[in-house]
């Protein structure tokens, strides 16, 4: 569905294949125009970078819906078709169909009741429910949210990167240390946000979890190779806090810093800070997300009393960009 080259849902979706390729895309050779001819696959997604770094983020991530960890279950959801893909963040999608999970053949039937749960790692734009290539619902999360509510969990982005313009010819690779600290809370988790370049053995990015309330994080960035020019990694908290909770951003490199602000600041602003003069490196703790801003649960329900056979399938799009798109369900 998307890798490192680009997005192949149809010719007119969103990251056109125009990184580290041949040509564009081919609209007969697209996602929707095969399953229309009646080919029936799961979706999946992979970085396809050629660096040997899974899970590069932004560059294309598989979700297994599988029993367990083990090999032999994780290849028996790829075959089931028990798959996802997702752009970057770590969507957790999960879509059933009459019970039957992503990937199934269902039997022909006129009453369809279609289930979806999303766990997103940034606010939700949007959740689409496709059907034989054609959008047939929409729902729109931020229409029914709330704001932060605290005492309670939140979600908090650290972003650190940018750095030397590539335009004055100033790429570097910038080491990071740091550590995050929540006072009057805890960490409920931590996903990172790493992406790829450039890749060096000895420079791999380690998130530790010490205690759930302190992260250790030593990374890198640089503008040297860096994914669609983005010289940024990320690493997104989910907490549990009340309004007086202190989230302090301890950094050892590239400079001694320390930050910090209030989960109840947070609701409303974000930080911005510079490590140094003009063209250093900066990061950005992030305003907090809401559990309505970031998770969903929806229903529903498609009558198709003559319809001989359709395929439905999911797409998430959080406002940063990211997406994610279930496998397809067949129906008849």
């Amino acid at each position: 569905m998307t890798k490192e080259h680009g997005c192949t849902e149809t010719d007119r979706a969103p990251f056109p294949m125009i990184r580290h390729s041949n040509g564009g895309r081919s609209a007969a050779n697209t996602i929707v125009p095969q399953l229309q001819k009646g080919m029936r696959f799961g979706f999946v997604a992979s970085s396809d970078n050629h660096r040997g770094f899974p899970g590069a983020f932004g560059e294309g991530v598989v979700g297994v819906w599988a029993k367990d960890l083990s090999r032999a279950s994780l290849f028996e959801a790829i075959r089931a078709r028990r798959t996802y893909a997702a752009t970057g963040d770590r969507i957790a999608l999960e879509v059933t169909l009459n019970g039957q999970s992503m990937g199934s053949d269902v039997a022909k039937t006129a009453d369809r009741e279609i289930d979806i749960r999303v766990e997103a790692q940034d606010s939700i734009a949007m959740i689409e429910l496709v059907r034989n290539g054609q959008v047939i619902e929409r729902h729109f999360p931020e229409d029914h949210s709330s704001a932060v509510k605290l005492p309670g969990r939140a979600k908090c982005r650290v972003q650190y990167g940018w750095g030397p313009w590539a335009a004055l010819d100033l790429g570097r690779t910038c080491q990071w240390d740091m550590s995050l600290r929540l006072d009057k809370g805890r960490f409920l988790q931590a996903i990172p946000c790493f992406q790829s370049g450039p890749y060096e053995e000895q420079m791999q990015d380690r998130l530790r979890a010490v205690s759930q309330r302190e992260l250790q994080l030593q990374s890198f960035t640089s503008r040297v190779q860096c994914y669609a020019e983005d010289p940024t990694k990320a690493v997104v908290c989910e907490m549990e806090g009340d309004p007086d909770s202190v989230l302090t951003l301890q950094l050892r490199q590239p400079v001694e810093q320390t930050v910090e602000a209030r989960l109840a600041d947070l609701v409303e602003d974000n930080v911005v800070t510079f490590t140094g003069v003009f063209t250093s490196e900066s990061y950005i703790v992030h305003r907090l997300l809401g559990p309505t801003e970031y998770s969903a649960k929806l229903r529903w329900s498609d009558q198709r009393p003559r319809a001989a056979a359709d395929w439905y399938y999911v797409r998430v799009t959080q406002h940063n960009g990211q997406l994610a798109w279930s496998s397809p369900i067949w129906v008849g």
